[in-house]
């Protein structure tokens, strides 16, 4: 079975993210690997990216996309669980689960709780524009939201 997904607001959300060649970026829902092959593409100081999915033909795709990037690791499996394990600090968590899921609200509560992010790193989260997403503790707060029709990125 061929995987299939387009990225939405790509190049959008790549603008915005204002990448650091030399930074550590997780895409917690990799899919098709869009978001993450720009991600890594732009990581040619020693940065890294580890994208995640459970869909095993999603991290095929992302395998054979990010091939050529070898600041890119894909991994197979379940994100807040591989979030939860890991023993270090992140520049960026980028989040687009499929909205009506909760994984996107059940993903901010864990990252909060178990504090993986530099201190000047940020989530990015695309949902429904219509979803009203948690404030959470400090010291992560809400900040920035951007609409773009039905779709709304929010940055913690």
């Amino acid at each position: 079975m061929e995987f299939s997904h387009k990225s939405v607001l790509l190049q959008e959300c790549i603008d915005a993210l204002a990448i650091r060649p030399d930074g550590i970026y997780v895409d917690g829902t990799a899919g098709g690997a869009g978001h993450s092959r720009e991600i890594a593409r732009r990581l040619t100081g020693g940065g890294r990216l580890i994208a995640i999915d459970k869909d095993p033909d999603a991290v095929a795709a992302a395998k054979e996309r990010l091939a050529p990037y070898p600041a890119a690791r894909v991994v197979q499996g379940d994100s807040l669980a591989f979030l939860s394990g890991c023993r270090e600090k992140f520049d960026l968590i980028f989040l687009d689960p499929p909205y009506a899921s909760g994984l996107l609200e059940r993903a901010l509560e864990s990252v909060c709780a178990i504090d993986i992010l530099t201190e000047n790193g940020i989530m990015v989260c695309e949902s429904a524009a219509g979803a009203v997403l948690p404030e959470l503790s400090a010291p992560y707060r809400k900040g920035r939201e951007y609409r773009y029709g039905k779709i709304k990125i929010t940055l913690y």
